[in-house]
This record gives C-alpha cells, sequence and structure tokens, in this order.
C-alpha cells in the first residue's frame, strides 16, 4: 500500500483525499474486527477457492468506486482492468476482476476490492427480528455450519454485521446511496481520480 498512500498524498487538501481516507477507516476497522471474528470461531475460505467471484458482479458506491479507482492508478494498472472491463460480456459473469490464474488471489485489485467482497463469506447478517445470525458459504467445506444467535451475541465487541458494515458507508455517499454496475462505477471514478491527479500537479 506504500504506492496507494504515496500517490494519495499528490491529492491531500481535495474532497476525494477525504473520501478515500474514511473509506479506508471504514475497510481498516473491518479487516481488525474481522480477523477477531474469522479465527475466533474458524471461519475461512477453501484455499484457491473463488467460486463465489466467479458467478457475482458487485454494484458498488461511488466511494468504493474512488477507493477502488485511486487503488488501481496507484498500481498503475487502471487502463488494463477498464479495458478489460469492455471486453467482458457484462450479461455473463464471472466478475471482470477475477483471475483464475492469479496465485495468491483471484481477485485482481484484492486489496481494493469493494465491501460486499470484504464481508461476503465473513460476516453475519441480521436476521427478520434483528438477532445476528451466521450460515457458512455455500461453497466452503461445511456449508451447513451455521453458529447460534447467543453465541455470536456473546462476541459483541468484534461482531462483523454485514448491514452495519454497510450503512457506514452509506454515510460517506454525498448525494445518494444508490449503486452502480462496477463496469460504469469504475469507469466514472478513475476518469474523476485522473482529471483531479493532473489538476493538482498542474497547480504545484
Amino acid at each position: 500500500m506504500e504506492r496507494f498512500d504515496s500517490e494519495l498524498e499528490k491529492i491531500k487538501g481535495t474532497e476525494l483525499y477525504e473520501h478515500i481516507v474514511r473509506t479506508a477507516k471504514i475497510y481498516a476497522d473491518l479487516e481488525k474486527h474481522q480477523e477477531y471474528f474469522c479465527n475466533g470461531f474458524n471461519i475461512h475460505c477453501k484455499e484457491g477457492c473463488g467460486s463465489c467471484c466467479e458467478h457475482f458482479v458487485p454494484d458498488i458506491t461511488e466511494r468504493e468506486a474512488e477507493y477502488l479507482a485511486f487503488g488501481l492508478i496507484s498500481e498503475g494498472c487502471a487502463e488494463t482492468v477498464l479495458e478489460k472491463m469492455s471486453q467482458t460480456d457484462h450479461d455473463n459473469p464471472p466478475c471482470p476482476l477475477y483471475d483464475i490464474d492469479n496465485k495468491e488471489h483471484h481477485c485482481t485489485v484484492y486489496p481494493y476490492r469493494p465491501l460486499i467482497c470484504r464481508l461476503f463469506g465473513a460476516a453475519a447478517s441480521k436476521s427478520k427480528d434483528g438477532h445476528p445470525v451466521f450460515r457458512n458459504c455455500k461453497w466452503n467445506d461445511d456449508p451447513g455450519l451455521e453458529i447460534p444467535s447467543h453465541v455470536l451475541e456473546e462476541h459483541k465487541e468484534y461482531l462483523v454485521v454485514m448491514s452495519d458494515y454497510g450503512m457506514r458507508l452509506e454515510e460517506e455517499e454525498i448525494n445518494d446511496t444508490d449503486t452502480s454496475m462496477i463496469y460504469d462505477a469504475l469507469l466514472r471514478a478513475v476518469n474523476k481520480a485522473e482529471l483531479i491527479l493532473e489538476l493538482n500537479e498542474q497547480q504545484q
């Protein structure tokens, strides 16, 4: 993330900088709590699994798109990713950012991935009566695994609930909370970030 932080310093003082810093804080909080949650309940994806990505293309918010876009720009691969997305059949997933041959993570943008990709299979949800529930990912070794609500509630301090983090991210949205397909949202965010970087460079 050194390149990300270095590139981010170039737009310090802008609204985009503030957006990205606040999104990074939400993701950092999530990772801290998720480590406790997943290790404590022995929740882990199967090694080499990427089945959820093969069948899913995320809708993302403007803030998620900005964070993802800036990550790609800092890695020098934004144009490559956009080109790949332009050649992807939008009606026939897998996710355009998924690469089965990518060794460490099948996700080619893993450090900058959207919120749902961070939460899926590694967070509880809420039942109709408001109690936390967890059921293991259907592609995992034990897809029937469920953790009782009373056990989850005993660990409220570090409990990771999807809707809680979704609401935190929505609170950062200024205009509205609508989401867009990643193809459209990421293209807009990359163009916006590149323009702000260019303008800031011209002013220095």
